[in-house]
């Protein structure tokens, strides 16, 4: 059980709320931005891990495992502007130094790495220098760190289905090529009303792929903090009992400090709501 965490855990205030909730309710945990690469490079040259590594340093001294999220993300509109304006050569080389920094700065620290997210819907990469470059970043990943699982991440594989068939057969192609491709991230971003039997159903066709399965990005977006509490039930039982899953991840938990409307389980004023009791039930 973990949840992305960010640099509200580091607020010098004498009582740290968030980070109080987190270790009590969490045991694992993937920064939200702080390591991916526009946030950790975002002028060439200027590559900084500081906030990541004190989110590190802050989980190890309370005990949570730290997943990495993610190395690159093949969706062109979170590409560094300064990125695409290289030409192929030097961008080639960018991309290089991005693996060779990262993965060995948090090798021993990330026991994860989502190498390239969302790759069924994205190809941004491919684009510029080719098919063999979705390869080569896994392989040279499990070089740089070979007790790091490596993780093809992408949504609407549980959630929706839409990117289920993309998936299947991007882990088979990555697979056939000679990626070590170890494990599947399904970001499960629910809505309200969603079909229990379509879940276990997407669950079981993807764990015949034979690989293990992380909800890497869990939420369910209801106005009704009641109707969302079923909900959050529904989807950890159906996720907790499938002997596929091997852990699930929510994006956020407090109101203030979350991605999706209508998804958190802790107010503004840290009172649970009607979800976060349901959690810990």
């Amino acid at each position: 059980f973990g949840s992305a965490i960010n640099t509200n855990v580091l607020t010098t205030a004498r009582i740290n709320q968030y980070g109080d909730f987190f270790r009590n309710h969490f045991e694992w945990a993937v920064c939200e931005n702080e390591s991916k690469w526009y946030h950790t490079e975002p002028q060439r040259g200027n590559v900084t891990y500081d906030a990541a590594d004190r989110i590190y340093a802050w989980c190890r001294q309370n005990g949570i495992t730290m997943r990495g999220h993610c190395l690159y993300w093949d969706d062109g509109t979170y590409v560094q502007s300064w990125l695409k304006a290289l030409s192929t050569d030097d961008f080639h080389a960018a991309v290089q130094s991005r693996m060779e920094s990262a993965v060995a700065h948090f090798k021993g620290k990330f026991v994860h790495w989502d190498i390239n997210n969302e790759m069924v819907p994205n190809h941004y990469y491919e684009d510029r220098l080719g098919e063999a470059i979705r390869v080569w970043m896994f392989q040279r990943a499990h070089e740089i760190d070979p007790n790091c699982l490596l993780f093809v991440n992408e949504y609407g594989v549980i959630d929706g289905g839409y990117n289920f068939n993309g998936c299947v057969q991007l882990v088979q192609w990555l697979q056939a090529n000679g990626a070590p491709v170890q494990a599947i991230g399904a970001q499960c971003h629910m809505d309200s009303g969603f079909d229990r039997w379509a879940t276990i159903d997407r669950f079981d066709r993807l764990a015949a792929l034979g690989l293990p399965i992380w909800c890497t990005e869990f939420d369910v977006s209801e106005p009704n903090e009641y109707t969302r509490a079923n909900e959050l039930e529904a989807f950890y039982r159906i996720a907790f009992s499938h002997p596929a899953v091997q852990g699930i991840l929510m994006w956020g938990f407090w109101q203030n400090s979350i991605w999706r409307s209508n998804a958190w389980i802790v107010n503004a004023d840290w009172s649970l709501n009607e979800a976060g009791r349901r959690y810990e039930s």
